[in-house]
């Protein structure tokens, strides 16, 4: 725990000026202002893990149980890092990645869903073919964005 508490602090220090640390420390103390910042991240982390087990399956659809099954987790597991209320660990995020997820996608939005090896680019092109043979823009909306956002890396 204290690893994780020392690499959330040093990603605190790097994201905020000192302006703001300070004025924030002033306000609420510093362990208050670090406890909401990891809170927060936990929340978006979980949220964008989410919205990899809705694609997970080649754009189908899979329950957190099927989804913790595919990982090698539980699925108590798999709802506690969706609802932010355990950080994701590096496991899990290791064995997103060998089967085409990105993990920076994951732990911090930036650069594309899928990861750049050999599984995420047939991930993201079965996605592709599935969601235009079939019409689901939502599908071709996710690869597209997941696109943009690694141009803008």
């Amino acid at each position: 725990m204290q690893v994780i508490f020392t690499n959330y602090y040093f990603i605190f220090n790097k994201l905020f000026s000192y302006s703001v640390k300070t004025q924030s420390t002033r306000l609420f103390g510093r362990e208050s202002i670090i406890i909401l910042f990891m809170e927060n991240i936990l929340k978006e982390s979980g949220e964008r893990l989410k919205e990899v087990r809705l694609v997970f399956n080649q754009g189908k659809k899979l329950s957190s149980e099927q989804f913790a099954y595919s990982l090698d987790e539980t699925g108590d597991r798999i709802k506690n890092y969706e609802y932010g209320k355990a950080s994701i660990p590096i496991r899990l995020l290791y064995r997103l990645y060998k089967k085409g997820i990105n993990p920076n996608f994951i732990i911090s939005g930036e650069g594309g869903m899928f990861a750049q090896n050999y599984e995420g680019l047939y991930l993201k092109n079965s996605i592709f073919e599935k969601a235009t043979r079939n019409g689901e823009e939502k599908l071709l909306k996710l690869v597209a964005d997941s696109d943009r956002q690694k141009s803008a890396t």
